[in-house]
């Protein structure tokens, strides 16, 4: 069955190392239906290469310039308007992770993870699917409930434990002493 020619996928890879951009470079190449379209070591120049090439899949480390800033994600998808974007780290922390799909990235690929992991992401990414764990996953979608029920984006601990504080004082006759039910107000 002859399969009818597609467009490769265009991909834009943003990392501060030259030498790990000139691996991924080879790995993607190498493969049918990738291609790598630009490349940037910097924050300027990823958004000067995301608007110029209009890639469809960004690879980003976020350690650009030192620290791990989520900041350039929204940035890079409005100079990319039909891009997605793969988040590629050694960074294990989930916090920056989760921090990452919440700013946009459809998804985390781990650098210690093999290469065939890398172009499978790209291709479902690619495809309008995500590329998640589930326990990523059940965090974002929990923080993401929460933020809804409270009606704001985050809320601390110390938020959620001074919610029963400000309430305590209606609701006195839940805490099962009688003392302290009879020196609350009623609430008509």
């Amino acid at each position: 069955m002859i399969t009818p020619n597609r467009e490769p996928i265009r991909i834009m890879l943003v990392d501060n190392h030259t030498l790990v951009r000139t691996g991924f470079r080879m790995l993607i190449d190498s493969q049918p239906g990738l291609k790598v379209v630009g490349e940037a070591g910097s924050i300027a120049g990823a958004l000067a290469v995301a608007a110029q090439e209009q890639p469809d899949i960004i690879l980003l480390e976020l350690n650009l310039n030192g620290s791990q800033d989520t900041e350039i994600i929204p940035q890079l998808l409005c100079a990319a308007q039909k891009a997605r974007l793969l988040l590629v780290t050694a960074d294990r922390d989930p916090q920056i992770q989760q921090q990452a799909v919440r700013s946009g990235a459809m998804g985390v690929v781990l650098k210690e993870q093999p290469a065939e992991v890398l172009t499978k992401a790209i291709q479902k990414v690619h495809a309008g699917e995500a590329w998640l764990d589930r326990t990523m996953i059940a965090n974002v979608l929990a923080k993401m409930s929460r933020a809804r029920a409270w009606g704001r984006e985050t809320r601390s601990r110390a938020d959620c434990r001074a919610q029963p504080a400000r309430t305590r004082g209606r609701y006195a006759h839940w805490s099962g002493t009688q003392k302290q039910a009879d020196r609350r107000k009623p609430l008509h």
